[in-house]
């Protein structure tokens, strides 16, 4: 797991760094150091636009699905979709 593409970048709380890919699916979460943790959301995001953090939830806005969809950091599952139509 790398980053290939960088694409929009937030920053979380804990000092992670959240990165969507051109071409990859979900977001990548990187370590305060640049590390790759972990990759969210990659088997349900087609195209991972704009990213935001607020709390312990990461926001994703899914330009193929019209969607912002919604993650628990903790988990890193799925709580909510927001349609935005």
């Amino acid at each position: 797991m790398r980053l290939v593409s960088a694409g929009w970048v937030t920053l979380g709380e804990n000092g992670a760094v959240y990165v969507t890919e051109a071409n990859e699916k979900g977001v990548l979460e990187l370590s305060a150091l640049g590390a790759p943790q972990r990759r969210i959301g990659s088997d349900v995001l087609k195209g991972a636009q704009g990213v935001a953090v607020a709390g312990r939830l990461l926001y994703v806005a899914d330009s193929e699905a019209n969607v912002v969809a919604v993650y628990d950091l903790e988990t890193g599952k799925r709580v909510h979709p927001h349609s935005v139509q």
